[in-house]
């Protein structure tokens, strides 16, 4: 191989690793630093219903960042730096299924708090406590005191 081919080749191998970590990283970072209790009491409906947005936005984009590993890991794995000539089958319909979680994952992110308000739960409106959503206003002096 020529010198620039080699380093060419380096760089799109090095991208490659770079994609796989960061996409590892990512969902580490999802699955670690946020709080999916909120998911547990948005499903019980008790009297305090902790629920955060962006938790139910991060579940639907995991499959999307799933995607990306393997695409990476795909083309690390490829002999040479020539693009990927012929998708597969799997990668496909895995692709359309990333895009629709992540796509239904913001969609609820937005509905959730309407449909919260329409079975008659009120926001704290306080700054640290607006994740959290009450049967009743004096709950929220409750959650306060803890």
């Amino acid at each position: 191989m020529k010198e620039y081919t080699t380093l060419r080749w380096l760089i799109f191998k090095f991208s490659g690793v770079f994609l796989m970590m960061a996409s590892m990283a990512l969902i580490y970072l999802v699955a670690y630093f946020y709080k999916f209790y909120a998911i547990n009491s948005l499903i019980t409906l008790g009297d305090i219903i902790t629920y955060n947005g962006r938790v139910i936005i991060c579940l639907g984009g995991i499959p999307m960042v799933i995607y990306m590993f393997f695409f990476a890991l795909r083309t690390v794995l490829n002999k040479g730096i020539a693009p990927l000539k012929k998708g597969t089958v799997i990668g496909q319909i895995w692709g359309v299924f990333s895009i629709l979680s992540f796509a239904l994952g913001l969609v609820a992110s937005y509905l959730i708090p309407i449909v919260l308000l329409i079975l008659h739960y009120t926001s704290c409106h306080e700054d640290k406590l607006r994740v959290y959503y009450v049967t009743d206003p004096q709950l929220c002096m409750m959650i306060e005191n803890k």
